[in-house]
């Protein structure tokens, strides 16, 4: 009964332990500092300093199945060296929507 109960709260503490270390999903990392889909541009470039590079994307939308409208998102890349990865950041209307990897960097 007791190793049982060992094993249980050894497992429960593991899983604690992960939950706490954790970033949020659709996170990056600039030093000690958070960045997440919801923030701002400012607070990026704030958090994450000047991106290596911004593009400009135009992309269709379709609306109610007949209209299609246009918009505009605006890609941030990350360069933070070759044992890293490139990452992109996509924001539309000022917010962060979208952070995805795309290979490593250089």
């Amino acid at each position: 009964m007791k190793t049982h109960l060992n094993k249980v709260m050894q497992k429960i503490l593991l899983l604690m332990g992960i939950l706490l270390i954790a970033s949020p999903a659709y996170a990056l990392r600039c030093g000690t500092n958070l960045v997440e889909v919801g923030d701002s541009e400012a607070k990026v470039l704030h958090y994450c300093g000047k991106p290596t590079m911004k593009t400009k994307i135009k992309k269709k939308v379709m609306l109610d199945g007949n209209r299609e409208s246009i918009t505009t998102i605006i890609q941030w890349t990350y360069n933070f060296g070759s044992s890293d990865f490139l990452y992109l950041l996509n924001f539309s209307g000022g917010k962060l929507v979208k952070i995805s990897t795309n290979g490593y960097g250089y």
